[in-house]
């Protein structure tokens, strides 16, 4: 009886789609089969928790109120404002300062006044949005 020669696989490519699929003596390839898990414990309902609420499309008809009417500031904000925005046009300035002339500072300068102004509103609307 002649021996058949049997190729050992050196493409690591091969090797990993011979892993994975498995070999059998005939050399040809099966998938693996899984081992099978026990089915959890079923959870007796008392122990099971309450059902969330069904969520609220955002923003409310509250919310845009509170979003676009008018809010006075009072003393403590209109500090604050004032910090937001002497800091954002030393930023500003330094972009003029620093950047070559092109589309990239204008809109660089332009993400600086969205910064502030949101900045400014999570002040007036006290973090509520």
């Amino acid at each position: 009886m002649v021996k058949k020669a049997t190729r050992r696989v050196t493409d690591p490519v091969a090797n990993l789609v011979t892993t994975a699929l498995g070999s059998t003596r005939s050399g040809s390839a099966q998938p693996v089969v899984p081992k099978e898990t026990p089915e959890p414990a079923a959870v007796p309902p008392a122990a099971m928790p309450a059902p969330l609420p069904e969520p609220q499309p955002r923003p409310s008809e509250t919310d845009l109120n509170w979003m676009f009417d008018y809010h006075k500031p009072t003393e403590d904000q209109v500090e604050k404002y004032a910090r937001i925005s002497a800091a954002a046009k030393n930023l500003a300035r330094v972009i003029l300062q620093v950047c070559p002339p092109c589309a990239d500072r204008s809109a660089a300068v332009r993400k600086v006044r969205e910064a502030r102004m949101t900045a400014n509103l999570s002040i007036t609307l006290h973090g509520s949005i």
